[in-house]
């Protein structure tokens, strides 16, 4: 419990707008990165193939169809593939996490602190670890060929399953956050008799 008061609390310390918008910088150039630059340059050296976290449905049948084709070149760009996938996913979950933090901090909502004791501000990592360890199968696989190892290739293809229903929850949850604190503070403007803030240049 000790350990998580303190991720909570530096979570908690250095959640801002500024901190928000810098890991969300992070995660849009890191997938950019993966997807935009590495990926056409892997397909190009894998005869059009995409890398395995790219494929939908994958399985150790797939893998073991896909890799008579991965040449040298094919295993560097993976190895940079899979360095920004490592970025991407932490980055993504930092994002999330401050981001509810920095939300909490705006209410005064009994629930948000709970929620907070009980761990949420965790759970977006939850998401991340998934990522991490399926790309540990994939390139543990790949650098074992032609070596079969089809449970952990089999292992990698259920955590990618599994990733998108993480995911799904991630989203659901910002965004009943989001709707209940725009909601709470302006329920708290209209007691207190306040007015939003001027819209600039108006």
């Amino acid at each position: 419990m000790k350990s998580l008061d303190r991720i909570n609390n530096f979570i908690i310390e250095h959640a801002s707008g500024r901190t928000v918008l810098a890991l969300m910088v992070v995660t849009i150039v890191s997938f950019y990165l993966m997807a935009g630059v590495i990926t056409p340059a892997f397909q190009e050296a894998t005869n059009g193939l995409r890398p395995f976290d790219l494929n939908f449905g994958i399985s150790a049948e797939m893998i073991y169809r896909d890799l008579p084709s991965y040449t040298d070149r094919s295993r560097t760009l993976y190895l940079w593939f899979a360095l920004a996938d490592y970025v991407y996913p932490a980055a993504g979950a930092a994002f999330f996490a401050f981001l509810w933090a920095w939300m909490f901090s705006k209410v005064n909502k009994p629930v948000y602190p709970r929620l907070v004791a009980g761990g949420i501000l965790l759970f977006p990592f939850l998401f991340a670890l998934i990522d991490w360890l399926e790309n540990a199968g994939f390139l543990f696989v790949m650098f074992r060929y032609p070596a079969e190892h089809v449970t952990i290739a089999n292992l990698a293809g259920t955590l990618k399953k599994i990733k998108p229903f993480v995911e799904a929850v991630i989203i659901i949850l910002t965004l009943v956050f989001t709707v209940t604190t725009v909601w709470q503070r302006r329920s708290q403007r209209r007691l207190q008799g306040g007015k939003p803030p001027p819209i600039p240049g108006q």
